[in-house]
């Protein structure tokens, strides 16, 4: 199964309910958990970025599986494609993720 992370900007009360880019990428999450050998996991960039241990959020009666951006969670989960939704990762990030995870 490809693992597939959903990087997303801090959420507040406010940008959940308000923000498209956000709000999409929900949408896109419930949408790669339907195609058959593929699995979302969103991405939850915040202050401390410390681990999560697969937490869930509630959005619209329904719960996302998500972990906060730090190299001890994306290095567990071993992502096989990571999509910059509502936050871009700056290039010294992306050459630890590909330290990281060559194939990312």
């Amino acid at each position: 199964m490809k693992k597939i992370g959903i990087l997303i900007a801090e959420l507040t009360d406010f940008n959940i309910e308000f923000n498209a880019v956000i709000m999409n990428s929900f949408l896109l999450y419930d949408l790669i958990e339907k195609i058959e050998g593929f699995e979302p996991l969103m991405i939850i960039v915040d202050e401390n970025n410390k681990s999560t241990n697969n937490k869930k959020i509630n959005y619209y009666n329904k719960n996302y599986n998500y972990i906060n951006y730090n190299c001890e969670d994306i290095e567990n989960n071993r992502f096989d494609i990571l999509l910059q939704t509502s936050y871009i990762i700056g290039y010294q990030d992306v050459i630890v993720l590909k330290t990281i995870i060559p194939n990312i």
